[in-house]
């Protein structure tokens, strides 16, 4: 759907033709801030379930990252899945209709995988740690602080925080995600200037990152000071804000590929 500053209905109409009997509805979606969610049998409200971010964690009815949601349609029956969502971001809705099994074997498959995953983050995290502490050149505290945002907001965005540290306060969660592309952004390009030495390579480049920088600390400040003003006016600032964040990318990767061009071996590593 993209951006949006108005809530949206959705009508899904499912026909069971296959055996099973059990399913799962899943909108594959961590950070929706209000779903109302109708099971509709014969023109009837069979079962609502209200969840989102601005909602306890303990609110849905199947204690799961995503929003997911039983049914139960027998062979050649048809329910119809009725959604009231308001959120105050950018609006995605991809969803999946799975038989119960495999969802859960799904699910436990993606979980395996992102705890290795994370868990080889948080070793990488702990070895520049620890050389920072011994070594004490920045360049391995900046790497790791670059490495600890990662970590967490992949932790944020896969929806783990919410259900795991706080499913009491999933507006903590939101702003989060958000925050997160900056700070990792932040901190890597602090890593790459100091890395690369991007003083020595291009003055002009340097100032650019610095500026950039600077803006992203503005806009973090005025949002804290005027209270998530990155949600109230999202429909304006988030076009700004990942435009400026993918044109940091090219330049960093450009900065690069300069490194390299003036036979600095350590570009090759970060290319």
């Amino acid at each position: 759907v993209g951006i949006v500053k108005e809530p949206y209905w959705f009508l899904i109409n499912i026909k069971n033709q296959s055996k099973q009997i059990d399913f799962v509805f899943e909108i594959r979606h961590s950070h929706l801030t209000h779903i109302d969610f109708y099971e509709m049998r014969e023109g009837h409200i069979a079962k609502k379930y209200t969840v989102g971010e601005s909602h306890p964690f303990h609110f849905r009815p199947i204690a799961h990252r995503h929003f997911s949601f039983p049914i139960r349609i027998y062979p050649e029956q048809t329910v119809s899945i009725l959604l009231f969502v308001d959120h105050e971001n950018t609006l995605g809705m991809p969803t999946r209709l799975w038989a119960s099994s495999e969802f859960h074997s799904n699910d436990y498959r993606f979980n395996l995988v992102a705890g290795v995953i994370i868990g080889f983050l948080l070793f990488c995290l702990f070895v520049a740690f620890l050389a920072f502490i011994f070594i004490g050149d920045q360049v391995f505290g900046w790497y790791a602080l670059y490495l600890a945002f990662t970590v967490a907001y992949v932790f944020v965005d896969l929806g783990y925080a919410f259900q795991f540290i706080f499913p009491e306060r999933g507006r903590v969660d939101g702003p989060l995600s958000i925050y997160g592309p900056l700070f990792i952004f932040c901190s890597l390009t602090q890593f790459v200037m100091v890395f690369l030495q991007v003083r020595k390579i291009s003055i002009g480049f340097f100032k650019f990152f610095r500026t950039l920088l600077l803006v992203f600390c503005v806009l973090i400040i005025i949002d804290l000071i005027f209270q998530e003003s990155f949600r109230q006016f999202s429909f304006y600032v988030l076009p700004v804000v990942f435009g400026l964040l993918a044109t940091g990318l090219v330049m960093l990767f450009v900065t690069g590929v300069l490194a390299w061009r003036s036979n600095k071996k350590n570009a090759i590593y970060f290319l």
